[in-house]
C-alpha cells in the first residue's frame, strides 16, 4: 500500500490531544522508491491481464494518483466505475480526479477530496504577489503549529518554513479576497459542503525555503485554500501537497495513500481541513529567498 521510503506514524498527544501528526515522510524520488514504484506498477500491469481484475485497477490507479498523474488515474478510476457501477470508493475516486462534483462520500477510509484550478491569477496579478512577499521579506517569522481551539506554538521538527502574518496583508486582501469569494459557490458544490462563513477571510503568506516542510497533520477548519507562486523559472525541487486518504469519521489517515499536488505557480487548490496533508521537503537550488515556494493560505469555518 505504497509505504514504501516512509518512516513509521507519530501520534503526538497532551496538549495537542486531538492535533495528529504523521512522521515525517521524505517522498523524494529516490532509486529505492523508484524501483519499489516500478515493481508496483509491473505487478499491477500483470494483474490486469487477467479479465477484469478490480483490485489490479484500484491500485493501479492509486499509485498513478500519488505520482501526481491524475489524468490517468481518472482513466483507470473510470474503467473501475464500468466495471463496479455502484461501488462508492469508485465513484468517489473517478469524481476527485474528473474534478466532477462529489457524490455521496463512501464509509472508513476515503481519498481526500479537492479542487484544483490552474491559471486562477493574471500573470500580472502573480507578478503582484512576488513583489509583495519581496517587500515584505523582514517580516516573515518562523510558521506556526496551529491547534483546535486557535492556539498555536513553534516546533520546527513539525513545520519548518516561514510566514506573514495576516496584518501585513491589507493592501493583497483588497484584491485578492474578490476572488477568492467569487469560486466559493462553485468549490463549495464541487466537494459537498456545506454553507461557510466567508465574512473575513485571512491571508497568510508563507515561504519554504530550502529544507522547509510540513509533517502531516489536520486542520481544525472546514476548507483550506492555497494558492501557489514562485519566481520564474522555478530553482526548487519538492514542496508538494500530499493529501492523505483518511477516515475523518476515526480521525485516522490510511497507510500512506495520497493524492500529490504540485504547487505549480499561478495554481490554487481547496480541500477540507479534516483530512491529514503535508508538504514534502523543498530543495532549493540558490537557498535564496527569492526562489522560494511561496503560498498564500486562507481557511473557512462553517456557519
Amino acid at each position: 500500500m505504497l509505504n514504501w521510503a516512509v518512516d513509521r506514524g507519530l501520534v503526538l498527544t497532551g496538549r495537542q490531544e486531538r492535533f495528529q501528526m504523521i512522521h515525517h515522510a521524505n517522498f523524494d524520488w529516490t532509486a529505492k522508491a523508484q524501483n519499489a514504484l516500478s515493481d508496483l506498477h509491473a505487478q499491477a500491469q500483470k494483474s490486469l491481464r487477467r479479465m477484469h481484475d478490480v483490485s489490479a485497477l484500484r491500485r493501479l490507479g492509486d499509485i498513478h494518483r500519488a505520482k501526481g498523474d491524475f489524468s490517468t488515474a481518472r482513466e483507470i478510476y473510470q474503467r473501475l466505475c464500468v466495471l463496479r457501477p455502484d461501488d462508492p470508493s469508485a465513484l468517489w475516486l473517478h469524481a476527485i480526479t474528473a474534478g466532477h462534483p462529489l457524490p455521496a462520500p463512501p464509509t472508513g477510509v476515503r481519498a481526500a477530496p479537492f479542487a484544483l484550478i490552474p491559471n486562477f491569477l493574471t500573470p500580472a496579478d502573480a507578478e503582484r504577489l512576488l513583489s509583495w512577499v519581496q517587500d515584505e521579506r523582514a517580516r516573515f517569522v518562523p510558521a506556526r503549529v496551529f491547534e483546535e481551539g486557535g492556539k498555536s506554538h513553534l516546533d520546527t521538527s513539525i513545520r519548518r518554513g516561514r510566514a506573514l502574518p495576516p496584518e501585513f496583508s491589507t493592501e493583497v486582501s483588497a484584491w485578492f479576497v474578490p476572488k477568492i469569494r467569487n469560486l466559493l459557490p462553485t468549490v463549495s458544490a464541487q466537494l459537498r459542503l456545506p454553507a461557510l462563513d466567508d465574512r473575513q477571510i485571512d491571508l497568510t503568506a508563507t515561504a519554504y525555503l530550502n529544507g522547509g516542510y510540513g509533517l502531516a497533520h489536520k486542520d481544525p477548519v472546514a476548507l483550506v485554500g492555497n494558492c501557489y507562486f514562485h519566481a520564474q523559472p522555478r530553482r526548487f525541487s519538492g514542496g508538494e501537497l500530499l493529501l492523505h486518504d483518511t477516515d475523518v469519521e476515526t480521525e485516522a489517515p490510511a497507510n500512506f495513500v495520497f493524492s500529490r499536488i504540485t504547487p505549480n505557480s499561478n495554481s490554487i487548490i481547496f480541500y477540507p481541513g479534516a483530512y491529514f496533508h503535508q508538504i514534502t521537503p523543498v530543495v532549493s537550488e540558490t537557498g535564496r529567498f527569492a526562489d522560494a515556494r511561496f503560498s498564500v493560505t486562507f481557511s473557512f469555518r462553517h456557519l
